[in-house]
């Protein structure tokens, strides 16, 4: 899975499909800010912004974020 070009489209493949549960297929080519919208305003957006500014990539372990994926 990966957030493509200055929209930051979401793409992925068979193997994520579970991860997006009941919100695919509907999800594939949106804007991330979009796709994961609840993930989008609990820091999502800080966080690839900031990897979009300098290129680095983010790892991080115990960050929390609740995701919608089926109901």
């Amino acid at each position: 899975m990966l957030f493509w070009g200055p929209e930051l489209i979401t793409l992925y493949n068979n193997g994520y499909r579970s991860v997006y549960g009941g919100k695919h297929p509907r999800v594939l080519g949106l804007p991330v800010r979009e796709s994961w919208s609840e993930l989008w305003v609990a820091g999502l957006k800080e966080l690839l912004e900031g990897v979009v500014a300098t290129g680095e990539a983010y790892w991080a372990s115990d960050r929390l974020f609740i995701m919608e994926r089926v109901g």
